[in-house]
């Protein structure tokens, strides 16, 4: 679960670079972290299905919260 995190953050930071800010490149490179550290770091392939499992909604829910609480805060 803790890589799901991980991957989940990195998605988060992605799909800000995509969205907010029109960086495909970057956007990109955390994508590809966001898939990659779990399928990499995952000692069994149970953990790297769940850790990805994970990572995919972490991305989205921790996009929506941060951003949309900075969004909110920065008016």
């Amino acid at each position: 679960m803790a890589l799901g995190a991980l991957g989940g953050l990195f998605g988060s930071e992605g799909l800000h670079y995509w969205l907010g800010l029109g960086y495909l490149p970057q956007a990109v490179v955390c994508a590809a972290l966001t898939f990659g550290l779990p399928l990499l770091l995952g000692r069994i392939l149970k953990e790297r299905g769940l850790s990805l499992a994970v990572a995919i909604p972490a991305a989205f829910v921790t996009y929506q919260i941060l951003y949309g609480l900075l969004d909110a805060v920065s008016g």
